[in-house]
């Protein structure tokens, strides 16, 4: 449970409002990285909308074409250009890296 609340945490600090289903893509990307942005929707239950706009949202620019988080790159399958491969940046990986961080102790408490 301190793990989860530590996560979300830093999650928070990144953005108010960060998505669930951001945090869900991004560490799906993690896992299978690099992945086709087509394979992450079916594994989520998204459809391509929703792919999109989690993955614009975690791009270095997002859907609004403004300054986005730059956690991953979206690039065009040369060999299938219907295609889209999701890797994870340096600034990604060190991100996840820290959600998934099970040592030390929670800050403050109840």
């Amino acid at each position: 449970m301190n793990q989860l609340f530590k996560a979300l945490t830093h999650l928070k600090k990144v953005d108010d409002r960060f998505p669930v289903n951001a945090a869900i893509t991004l560490l799906y990307i993690h896992k299978h990285n690099p992945c086709l942005k087509q394979d992450m929707e079916v594994a989520l239950g998204f459809n391509s909308a929703s792919g999109s706009r989690n993955t614009d949202y975690l791009s270095k620019i997002n859907r609004l074409r403004k300054p986005g988080l730059d956690f991953i790159t979206k690039v065009e399958n040369p060999d299938d250009r219907r295609q889209t491969v999701l890797t994870l940046t340096k600034k990604g990986e060190e991100f996840v890296n820290l959600l998934l961080q099970t040592n030390g102790n929670m800050e403050g408490g109840c």
